[in-house]
């Protein structure tokens, strides 16, 4: 028998990005919570998140704070100007009323990431969304959040995506 838990990571893991990548999934379900109510304050949303434990006991416990707040107040404070640009990007193609709220959410955090953190990389913001995604969506919605956060990295700041090679 062995001393590891069952439930231990297979590769060491970064205490810090787990709690950012926490962060992220905790501002989704506060802005979701949001959109569903508004009558809920925002501060009371993030402490009910930042109460929260986490499942495995090799995670950490709490999500980043900061990266929390910054998110959760940074999209609503900017909410108008985010959804804008979000029904700019997908055109006729999706309306607000036909996409489902969490994901709505999820896009519109991400977007407040990729207008308002210039030092975070397109390609990063992509990445933990799309894990975002994975813990709220079905495979094929996870795609479709992949190729419009693709789009709209592109589009936002095309000069920091890697370019296609050929």
């Amino acid at each position: 028998m062995t001393s590891e838990s069952p439930t231990a990571p297979q590769q060491p893991y970064n205490s810090s990005l787990v709690k950012k990548h926490m962060a992220r999934i905790a501002a989704v379900q506060c802005i979701y919570a949001s959109l569903m109510d508004a009558t809920t304050p925002l501060p009371t949303l993030i402490a009910l998140q930042l109460e929260q434990k986490g499942e495995d006991a090799w995670l950490p416990k709490i999500p980043d704070k900061k990266l929390l707040q910054g998110i959760v107040l940074g999209t609503h404070e900017m909410h108008k100007a985010l959804n804008a640009r979000l029904a700019e990007s997908l055109g006729e193609r999706w309306t607000g009323t036909r996409m489902p709220l969490v994901m709505r959410a999820l896009l519109l955090c991400a977007l407040y990431e990729a207008l308002y953190t210039p030092a975070l990389r397109p390609i990063i913001i992509i990445d933990e969304y799309v894990g975002v995604a994975d813990v709220f969506l079905d495979d094929p919605d996870i795609g479709f959040v992949h190729g419009v956060l693709h789009e709209l990295m592109h589009s936002l700041r095309p000069k920091d995506m890697p370019q296609a090679s050929l």
